[in-house]
């Protein structure tokens, strides 16, 4: 069962869709610097490189983070079913006494 909420979808919001919307971005941002190479003085066109390559590590190591995460939280499920399924239940029972104040 998915849950779906009036501003985010699971189309919309999931960390797939961010992770390939960043690489999008970088592609473009690429596909323009190349393209205004001749209109940008060579001090900005070096900061906009240097920035464009900053973004691009920092995605490769929040893809690295999130794979990790998914893969240790899949290990600890498979390991420990009965206890991943007690956590699952008394969270989903404290949001739902939460939410219901």
């Amino acid at each position: 069962m998915e849950t779906y909420f009036d501003n985010l979808s699971p189309k919309e919001g999931s960390p797939r869709r961010l992770m390939q919307d960043i690489k999008t971005l970088l592609r473009d941002t690429e596909a323009l610097v190349g393209q205004t190479m001749g209109d940008v003085a060579d001090r900005s066109m070096a900061d906009l490189k240097a920035r464009c390559e900053r973004l691009k590590e920092m995605y490769q190591r929040m893809e690295g983070a999130t794979t990790a995460g998914a893969r240790q939280a899949d290990r600890f499920i498979r390991d420990n079913p009965v206890q991943a399924t007690g956590i699952a239940f008394t969270v989903g029972l404290l949001l739902g006494l939460l939410s219901r104040r």
